[in-house]
C-alpha cells in the first residue's frame, strides 16, 4: 500500500502504528504494527526522498515510530519514560504534534450527556486528555519540539477554529504563550521543512504575517477573535478579512 500511494505521488505515508480509542480490538494503548510492518513503510518512503508520519497514541508504538525513523509522530499520548527518552534522544530529528484540539472538543460535547454511552466516553475521553497532558508537559521540559495543529475538521472541531490549539498549549500544557506561538510559528516552518524562510519575522524570510489588535502574549485567545484581525500578509501581499465571510479579500491598494 505504501508503495501504491508513493506512486500516486503523495509527499507523506502515515502509519497508524496504535490503535485508537472506542475500538474494542484496537484500542489507543496498544501498538498494532510490527518492527517489521513499521521498518518496510519506513524504508519504502525515505528510499525515494519521502517523509513518514505516524499516528501514535500507545508508548509502545511511539518507540516503534522513533527506532524506525517516522519523521513526524502524532500524539504519543501514552508515552513512557522509556518512549520520551528516546524522543529526546531523536529531538534534532524528529517532529511531534498532540492533536489535542479532537479530545478537547469532545469532552466539551459531552457535558451534561447523561447517557450510559456518553458517560463512558466521558470517562475514556478524561483518561487520556490526562495522560496527553502529562506526557507533553514532559515534552516541552526535554526541548522536544512540538507543534500546533491536527485533528480538525470534524463536526466538533471546525476548520476556522484553529487558533484554539495555542491556547490549548498554555491552558493544558504549560507552555509560555510564548512557547506557543513557536509552536505555531518557527516549528511550524521547521516540520514543512522550509525553516529557512518560514516561521520567523526576519530578514529573507517570506513576509507572511497575522496582525493582530491586542498582544498574544498577554493574552493568547486574541487569536480566536475575527474582530481583532487587522491585516493578513501572504507572501509579502496584504489581505483584510471580510466581516461577512471566513474568507479574506487582498488589498491592491
Amino acid at each position: 500500500m505504501a508503495r501504491l500511494c508513493l506512486r500516486e505521488g503523495v509527499d507523506t505515508i502515515k502509519l497508524n502504528i496504535s490503535g485508537e480509542g472506542g475500538y474494542k480490538a484496537a484500542p489507543a494503548d496498544v501498538a498494532v504494527m510490527t518492527d517489521a510492518e513499521v521498518a518496510a513503510g519506513v524504508e519504502t518512503a525515505h528510499t525515494i526522498g519521502r517523509r513518514v508520519a505516524a499516528h501514535a497514541r500507545a508508548s509502545a508504538s511511539v518507540k516503534l515510530a522513533v527506532r524506525h525513523g517516522v519523521d513526524v509522530i502524532y500524539h504519543c499520548d501514552y508515552a513512557d519514560e522509556e518512549a520520551l527518552d528516546l524522543l529526546e534522544a531523536a529531538r534534532d530529528r524528529v517532529f511531534t504534534g498532540p492533536a489535542v484540539g479532537l479530545t478537547l472538543a469532545r469532552l466539551e460535547s459531552l457535558r451534561g450527556d447523561n447517557t450510559a454511552e456518553g458517560r463512558a466516553t466521558l470517562e475514556r475521553l478524561k483518561a487520556l486528555y490526562e495522560k496527553t497532558c502529562r506526557t507533553h508537559e514532559a515534552m516541552r521540559r526535554r526541548g522536544i519540539r512540538v507543534v500546533i495543529g491536527g485533528d480538525y475538521g470534524f463536526a466538533v472541531n471546525p476548520q476556522g477554529t484553529n487558533a484554539r490549539d495555542v491556547e490549548h498549549f498554555v491552558r493544558h500544557f504549560g507552555f509560555s504563550a510564548s512557547e506557543a506561538l513557536q509552536a505555531a510559528t518557527r516549528v511550524g516552518g521547521e516540520i514543512m521543512q522550509r525553516g529557512h524562510e518560514l516561521g520567523l519575522v526576519k530578514e529573507g524570510y517570506l513576509a507572511d504575517l497575522l496582525l493582530v489588535d491586542g498582544d498574544p502574549l498577554a493574552d493568547v485567545r486574541v487569536l480566536q477573535d475575527k474582530t481583532r484581525l487587522a491585516f493578513i500578509m501572504k507572501g509579502g501581499a496584504r489581505y483584510l478579512p471580510c466581516t461577512d465571510s471566513p474568507h479574506v479579500r487582498r488589498v491592491t491598494a
